[in-house]
């Protein structure tokens, strides 16, 4: 098994499935696209091939919604200088990282988790996921998506400390996606011991790997609860100053 491939594969696996299942999908000679009104996420182009400058500025003027874009692979280089030259800053660099579920660490009792089930505990992940991250994942996108992936809202006497999903595209390999914990409960130990309960729940399933993307400030974390980093993922946004040129 090829867990570079499974790892990107998890992640625009969860992106395709939320986008055709609540907003819009689509896919242009080999860049996808997937946007959710009232949503800012996923709302992206990515691809990993390189830059086809006018496709990829049609397919910009033609967006109702900004997009972010994201890329890896071997263009990774060359598409940041094209974009960079079309008006593009680095919005995020992610590390994708893996972890063989046989290595997880026990579970520490130190938090309990809730799986999101109905409206009530959607809009709760939704608002507990917008304080963490400070960008919008709907909660329709939580309620319309649930069956498929497992959203967890975690708690530390009776509070929520934040949130966590797991998305599996398949049988062998967990993804772990939108792990955050709210402003006034970090520091505090609780993002390892939500990172580990979630593992072994993915283990106990049969997961054999779990997968995620970390930025530089959580990837510590990660490589304590044994992850290994595999490769860069970049997302990218338009500045303001050269929306216009490109979309004349």
């Amino acid at each position: 098994m090829d867990l570079q491939i499974e790892n990107i594969e998890n992640l625009t696996s969860l992106w395709r499935y939320a986008s055709k299942k609540v907003g819009e999908y689509k896919y242009i000679k080999g860049y996808e696209i997937g946007l959710i009104a009232q949503s800012e996420w996923p709302n992206r182009l990515w691809f990993s091939s390189r830059v086809d400058i006018p496709l990829f500025t049609e397919i910009i003027k033609q967006s109702p919604s900004p997009l972010a874009i994201t890329t890896w692979g071997d263009h990774l280089s060359y598409n940041q200088e094209i974009l960079a030259s079309l008006g593009f800053e680095l919005k995020l660099e992610q590390y994708a990282m893996f972890v063989e579920l046989t290595q997880t660490p026990e579970y520490k009792d130190k938090i309990t988790i809730q799986q999101v089930r109905d409206y009530d505990s959607s809009v709760k992940w939704s608002a507990a996921f917008e304080d963490s991250f400070g960008y919008t994942l709907s909660a329709e996108t939580v309620m319309k998506t649930k069956d498929s992936v497992d959203y967890y809202l975690g708690f530390y006497e009776g509070e929520t400390i934040g949130t966590i999903a797991v998305f599996n595209h398949n049988s062998t390999v967990a993804g772990i996606h939108s792990m955050g914990i709210l402003p006034c409960m970090r520091r505090r130990g609780f993002a390892e011991a939500l990172l580990i309960q979630v593992l072994n729940i993915a283990k106990h399933k049969g997961s054999k790997y779990a997968t995620l993307q970390s930025s530089e400030m959580g990837k510590g974390l990660y490589l304590k609860a044994g992850f290994q980093e595999q490769f860069i993922i970049k997302s990218f946004i338009q500045s303001n100053k050269d929306k216009n040129e490109l979309n004349r």
